[in-house]
């Protein structure tokens, strides 16, 4: 068995849209220093009116 590594790590939380995932993998990806680095998408099917609002008007100009 391989040993098991005890560094430290960040845990990052991105809320963006969907379009914009693949971009994102490829960012992380490029610039993190693990072989199989954790990224998921999480799909949101309810939330507050005003903090939806928010997130896609945060995001017109992308």
């Amino acid at each position: 068995m391989g040993r098991v590594p005890h560094e430290q790590e960040v845990k990052v939380i991105l809320k963006t849209q969907k379009k914009h995932f693949d971009a994102i993998c490829t960012l992380i990806e490029k610039n993190a220093s693990y072989e199989t680095n954790e990224i998921l998408s999480v799909s949101i099917d309810q939330g507050s009116k005003a903090y939806v609002e928010w997130v896609f008007d945060a995001l017109k100009s992308n």
